[in-house]
């Protein structure tokens, strides 16, 4: 199955947003949800977050542009997903970043425990993006 097969059945309410097509629901929390789609353009995978009651202007709005800003001060980094476009549809901010397979680490620890050497690698990876945050 490519990654352009769904399985997933969309929510009744999923977005339609333009460029991108076959959105699939992969995740979501508080802050919203988080779709696999493909960009129509390239035909390139792409992870798109729609973020949940954030108006333009809120206080919800203002962290979520700075955080977005630090993530595209970061881009490249190899510990950090990189952001590649915000998109708004009708005052609604989608953020799309590069697509990576492997799922959360929060998924990972649901599914088994971590060995030691594992643990120890991932918390070097977390260290060095947070290193890296606290430089931009």
């Amino acid at each position: 199955m490519s990654l352009h097969d769904c399985s997933v059945t969309m929510p009744a309410d999923a977005p339609e947003l333009p460029g991108y097509t076959n959105l699939v629901l992969i995740g979501q929390g508080g802050l919203g949800r988080v779709y696999r789609g493909v960009r129509a353009s390239t035909g390139g995978v792409v992870a798109i977050k729609e973020l949940h009651d954030v108006t333009q202007g809120s206080p919800a709005w203002h962290r979520a542009t700075r955080e977005v800003d630090a993530m595209l001060r970061l881009k490249g980094h190899s510990n950090v997903v990189s952001v590649e476009e915000i998109v708004q549809l009708d005052g609604h901010p989608f953020i799309v970043m590069e697509f990576l397979s492997g799922g959360s680490l929060f998924d990972l620890v649901q599914r088994r425990v971590l060995s030691v050497a594992e643990t120890i690698l991932v918390g070097h990876q977390v260290t060095s993006a947070l290193v890296a945050a606290h430089r931009v």
